[in-house]
Parts: structure tokens; C-alpha cells; sequence
């Protein structure tokens, strides 16, 4: 979705400001070719670690799940954390399921996680947002701290 979202972009503003044609063309080229590195590289990451069923909060993590292959483990989102909380099923599930990670994209705080984490026996991963990354590298970083939250709750010795 992001490369289509590049290629966009960059006819758009190549059509409006030809003098730069080329070299809208060459940089979006540039950031697709170095999105396809960092997806092999962070696919790679991943298959080193045993990957185990996960719950997600907040956020779309749609684009994540598809990209790294994680559909599978992928159990269950929920919009707001008071939907996670007034499941009543969840309790159920979670034992039933073997699911210890969850992954919030969403603000909490740490009292708050703590007591969804003893309640519910489970550990929660915030995710960071995009909004709040300050380096310059954008969405690549960006994706990079993302498989790197999943890369911490798979890299057990289960």
C-alpha cells in the first residue's frame, strides 16, 4: 500500500512541477527500492524467532500482520482498550489460545498496563507510532521499532 501510495505522490508532483520530473522519479525509486530492503531485512529478523499467538489494540495493523506474515498468529484486534477489557470471553480465549502477547497502539499508562498484565497474565507491547518518531527516516524507522516490539515478544525461550 505504501509504494502505491509513493508512486501517487510522485506523479502528482511530477506532473505539476515538470522541471523536476526526474528527479521525483529517481528519489521515489530510490525510497520504493529501499522499502523492498528493509521489508527482506526485517522478514528475515523474524523468521529467526519462534513466532506465538498474539492480540493487537488500537491502531491498523493490518499492513504489519500482511507484510511480515503473521496472519496466522494474529488471533483477535480490538479497537479501544475498553473493548479488550468488556470481552467477556477474553479470559477464555487467552488460556484457550496460549496467548500471551498483546500489542497496543494506543497511549496507556504504565499503572494501567501493569494491571491488564497481572490481570489477564498476558505482556503488553506498546508499538510505537509513527507520529512520535522524531528520526528523519520516516516510515522506514518507523516499521523498523514496530518489528522490532515483535521481535521482543517473540524472542523467548518457550
Amino acid at each position: 500500500m505504501i509504494v502505491r501510495q509513493i508512486e501517487i505522490i510522485r506523479d502528482a508532483l511530477s506532473d505539476i512541477d515538470k522541471k523536476y520530473h526526474d528527479n521525483y522519479y529517481d528519489n521515489a525509486g530510490n525510497y520504493i527500492y529501499l522499502l523492498g530492503q528493509m521489508k527482506n531485512r526485517l522478514s528475515e529478523r523474524l523468521k529467526e524467532y519462534h513466532k506465538s499467538p498474539f492480540i493487537t489494540i488500537g491502531g491498523d495493523f493490518t499492513e504489519v500482520v500482511t507484510l511480515f506474515e503473521l496472519k496466522k498468529y494474529h488471533m483477535r484486534h480490538y479497537k479501544t482498550v475498553e473493548s479488550f477489557i468488556n470481552d467477556l470471553t477474553l479470559p477464555d480465549f487467552l488460556k484457550t489460545q496460549k496467548i500471551q502477547h498483546v500489542f497496543i497502539a494506543l497511549p496507556l499508562e504504565n499503572n494501567s498496563i501493569r494491571t491488564l498484565e497481572k490481570k489477564y497474565r498476558i505482556t503488553l507491547y506498546p508499538v510505537p507510532t509513527l507520529e512520535a518518531d522524531t528520526s528523519s527516516w520516516g516510515y522506514l524507522r518507523h516499521m523498523e521499532k514496530i518489528i522490532n516490539t515483535f521481535i521482543q515478544a517473540f524472542d523467548t525461550y518457550d
